[in-house]
């Protein structure tokens, strides 16, 4: 009598399908997410040397996202000292401190000069729960001029500038890292400012 020959279990082909199904997936992420790894496979370097691939495409940096600032400069005209708001891209990762830098180095302008004292420099900035707190160096006060509407204007140009990016809503004006009664005597800078448009000509 002869044998019947055993066939083997109809899920296998099931399986090996699941398994490759499986392997492929876990190569697409190694793909997506680590492209360093990705590189070293044998097909990879097949494709880098035929200019083909993510292996061959740029390393360089990533494009740095940025956002809209209003720079709020100083113009001095015969009505007396206007604030003049001008749009200034400055990257979203540290929008608060590059906006003061750009009110602090320029360019300016035209017709527009600082409105903060020569040689003023940023310690610090910081952005928390809608308070940003800026600490300038001691040239803020010392080397002010004087002027009760100077003074406004350089208030105001620290303060409009950073409520200008999204979430700012007061600023707390610091010089040498400690809270000041004023810059000049006649504008109050003890606690939180908000906007204020007085000055501000567009």
């Amino acid at each position: 009598m002869s044998r019947k020959r055993s066939h083997p279990p109809r899920a296998l082909p099931w399986a090996v399908l699941f398994a490759a199904a499986v392997l492929m997936a876990g190569a697409a992420w190694v793909w997506r997410t680590r492209p360093e790894l990705a590189a070293r496979t044998p097909w990879a370097r097949r494709d880098a040397r035929r200019g083909l691939g993510p292996a061959s495409a740029p390393t360089g940096p990533r494009p740095q996202r940025s956002l809209t600032a209003l720079v709020y400069f100083l113009r001095i005209t015969d009505r007396g000292v206007e604030l003049i708001p001008t749009k200034r891209q400055v990257p979203a990762e540290s929008p608060a401190r590059a906006a003061l830098e750009e009110l602090i180095a320029g360019p300016l302008p035209e017709g527009c000069i600082s409105p903060l004292p020569d040689g003023t420099r940023l310690r610090g900035v910081k952005v928390k729960d809608g308070l940003a707190t800026a600490d300038f160096s001691e040239e803020l006060v010392k080397r002010f001029p004087g002027g009760s509407s100077n003074e406004a204007a350089t208030v105001y140009s620290i303060v409009n500038t950073l409520t200008s990016l999204p979430g700012v809503e007061k600023v707390q004006i610091l010089v040498g890292g400690r809270v000041v009664d004023s810059i000049g005597g006649h504008v109050d800078v003890s606690s939180p400012l908000s906007y204020d448009g007085e000055l501000v000509k567009h």
